[in-house]
C-alpha cells in the first residue's frame, strides 16, 4: 500500500529524528500547507521530497546514537539464536550470560524509548500489539509445556518416543523450540521499529520476544545436553526450573514497566 506524502514524511522524520523534533517538523509543515487538498505531487514541488526535508533537519550524531541503541538491542535478541544456528553454544553455556542479555536488553529498551519515544494519545493498546502479545504468550506456553514434560518424564522419554512413533522426541521438541525462537526474533525486531515510528509501548513486545527467545535457547541447551542414560537424582530439574522462572520474571517485570509508564 502506497503511503501519501504526510505518511512518508512522518515515517522518515520519526525514524531519523528524536520524537519531539519529528513531531515539531510535521506540525510545522502541515501548518504551511494551507490547502488540505494538495496532491502528493504538489506537496513535493512546494516542500521537496520527504527524505530531503528530514535530512535537512537531521543531526548525524543523534541519528548515530539511535542506530547504536538499535544495534545493541538487536544484538541482545540475536546473539544466542545466531550462535545456535551456526552450531555453537559458547555463550549459551555461560551460566549468567543469557540472563544478562535479557536484563540489558530490557533496561535499554525501557530507558531509551522512555526518553526518546512517545505514547499515542489513546490509552487503549494498539490491536496488533495485543495480537502479537497473545501469539508470543502461546509460544512461551509451548516452551513451558516441553520443559514440564522433560522434568516429569525424563526417565521415560525413550518410552514416549516409541509410543508416539517418534512424534515425541528430542528432535521434534528442538524444532519446536527453534520455531518459537525464530518467531520471537522477528517479532522483537519488528517491535523495535514500531516503537521508534509509533507508540513506545511496542517496547513491551520487544521485551516479551527477548524473554521468549532467551527461554527457548536455554531450553534448547537443556534438551541437547541431557544424558538420559545417566541416572537422575530426585529434583534434578530444580536449578533449571528456577533459572527458567527467573527469565520469565525479568521479562514480566519489564513488560509491566513498559505498559505502566506513559
Amino acid at each position: 500500500m502506497k503511503l501519501n506524502y504526510w505518511e512518508q514524511l512522518s515515517k522518515e522524520a520519526r525514524w531519523r529524528l528524536p520524537r519531539k523534533e519529528a513531531d515539531n517538523l510535521l506540525s510545522a509543515y502541515q501548518r504551511k500547507d494551507q490547502s488540505s487538498t494538495s496532491t502528493d505531487t504538489e506537496l513535493i514541488l512546494h516542500f521537496g521530497a520527504p527524505q530531503q526535508l528530514v535530512m535537512q533537519q537531521a543531526h548525524p550524531q543523534k541519528y548515530l546514537v539511535w542506530l547504536l541503541a538499535l544495534t545493541f538491542m538487536s544484538l541482545c535478541l540475536l546473539i544466542l539464536p545466531v550462535e545456535w544456528f551456526l552450531g555453537s553454544q559458547y555463550f549459551l553455556e555461560l551460566p549468567a550470560f543469557p540472563m544478562q542479555l535479557l536484563a540489558l536488553g530490557t533496561i535499554c529498551s525501557i530507558g531509551w524509548f522512555q526518553c526518546q519515544g512517545t505514547q499515542e494519545p489513546v490509552r487503549q493498546l494498539p490491536h496488533n500489539l495485543l495480537r502479537l502479545l497473545l501469539i508470543l504468550t502461546v509460544g512461551i506456553t509451548l516452551v513451558w509445556c516441553a520443559n514440564a514434560f522433560l522434568f516429569s518424564q525424563a526417565e521415560q522419554l525413550s518410552y514416549w518416543v516409541d509410543m508416539s512413533h517418534g512424534i515425541i522426541s528430542g528432535y521434534t521438541i528442538a524444532r519446536l523450540l527453534e520455531a518459537v525462537t525464530l518467531l520471537s526474533v522477528f517479532t522483537g525486531l519488528f517491535a523495535l521499529i514500531q516503537a521508534r515510528l509509533g507508540d513506545r509501548r511496542w517496547r513491551a513486545i520487544y521485551i516479551v520476544s527477548l524473554a521468549s527467545s532467551t527461554l527457548s535457547m536455554a531450553s534448547l541447551r537443556l534438551w541437547s545436553n541431557m544424558d538420559l542414560s545417566a541416572p537422575l537424582h530426585s529434583f534434578w530439574y530444580l536449578p533449571e526450573l528456577i533459572y527458567f522462572l527467573s527469565l520469565c520474571i525479568i521479562g514480566l517485570f519489564g513488560v509491566l514497566i513498559s505498559l505502566r509508564f506513559r
